[in-house]
């Protein structure tokens, strides 16, 4: 299997970054699932 992230916009802050993407899961050639915004925040302490 196959995670593909295409990231569409990354936000900063002072303490934090924001990165946002469409996502897709494939398995052999074939794309079994489709996310679009999923985002992960990274915060520093």
């Amino acid at each position: 299997m196959l995670l593909k992230i295409d990231i569409t916009d990354i936000k900063t802050t002072s303490d934090q970054v924001l990165i946002i993407g469409d996502a897709s899961l494939w398995k052999t050639g074939m794309r079994i699932y489709e996310a679009k915004g999923v985002a992960i925040r990274v915060q520093g302490s």
